[in-house]
């Protein structure tokens, strides 16, 4: 009888977790490494099935399906830092956990299936969120713009659904809705789950020089503006303009006032000037507006004002 490899069962594993069976993936993986306990392969993805095996206490826990459905994607935020430590990136392997992640938070939002979960933008978020980490774009748009019908000016939302559109070939509608995202409140989008490639090239070159934490949300629009992604705009209201202009003048103010986070509140206020500067160059007449933007910038950051204007 022919003996069976350790692929064999790590192939068994990976089936499993698409089946969102996570104890007989680990039995599975566990023949596997009986087989061949120095794979760097196996030994990485029996890491990865511990760390999820280990949070199902916390599911069990959580009183509704809602709950368990959001546990698992802020799990995923944090199995990212977990999988940046062990520093397998086998794609199939990633992938099988995807499948189990986001397949079994999508099963805890079956129950939701029904005329109140329709209308309600959370549920629609999270289904879309799940559809897009599923590989599912066209069904993530139609539920991320159904949460975004019910609830307008959500950055979360918006965020989600620009990298469905960037996912679904539609770049210049994504930069837009990313562009409006990051300007509400960049700190409320969780960047894990943002996959296309418009957005994570961003991230990358953010965190390649050297911020972290709450740092690269602030500063992803501004490297958006400076890498010509987030360079597709639209024209703001009257009304926009002065709430932009109020915003700005009380920035400036606590930034003098030294009441504030420095390091967060710079890129917010270069973020808000760059809005200002695009309003600015619709008009052949506010040259000297323009000027007096671009100083405040090279003032506040002398490294974006150089890569801004050469």
């Amino acid at each position: 009888m022919e003996r069976l490899s350790a692929s064999h069962y790590l192939n068994l594993s990976l089936d499993a977790l698409k089946d969102h069976d996570l104890q007989k993936a680990r039995k599975a993986l566990d023949q596997a490494l009986a087989l061949d306990f120095e794979d760097p392969i196996v030994l990485g993805f029996l890491k990865y099935l511990i760390y999820w095996h280990e949070r199902q206490g916390l599911l069990d826990q959580a009183e509704s399906n809602f709950e368990k459905c959001e546990l698992l994607i802020s799990q995923w935020s944090n199995f990212q830092a977990f999988k940046d430590r062990i520093g397998l990136e086998d794609d199939r392997i990633l992938y099988g956990i995807r499948q189990y992640v986001f397949g079994r938070a999508m099963r805890f939002l079956s129950v939701y299936n029904n005329e109140a979960g329709a209308h309600d933008p959370e549920i629609l978020s999270r289904m879309g969120i799940c559809f897009k980490c599923l590989g599912n774009f066209d069904m993530a748009v139609r539920f991320l713009e159904g949460a975004n019908k019910n609830r307008k000016d959500d950055p979360q939302i918006l965020a989600e659904l620009a990298d469905a559109y960037a996912l679904v070939n539609e770049p210049d509608l994504s930069k837009v809705v990313f562009r409006e995202a990051f300007f509400i409140d960049a700190q409320q989008i969780r960047l894990e789950t943002l996959d296309s490639g418009l957005i994570r090239k961003i991230i990358e070159s953010v965190k390649k020089d050297g911020y972290v934490g709450k740092l690269v949300n602030e500063w992803i629009p501004i490297y958006g503006q400076l890498l010509g992604v987030f360079n597709v705009s639209r024209e703001l209201r009257a009304l926009e303009y002065g709430k932009l202009l109020q915003a700005i003048y009380q920035l400036e103010r606590e930034l003098m006032d030294g009441t504030v986070e420095k390091d967060l509140q710079i890129p917010r206020l270069v973020n808000k000037y760059f809005w200002l500067l695009d309003y600015y160059q619709r008009s052949s007449d506010e040259q000297k507006r323009i000027k007096e933007l671009l100083l405040k910038i090279k003032g506040l950051a002398p490294r974006i004002y150089e890569q801004y204007t050469s």
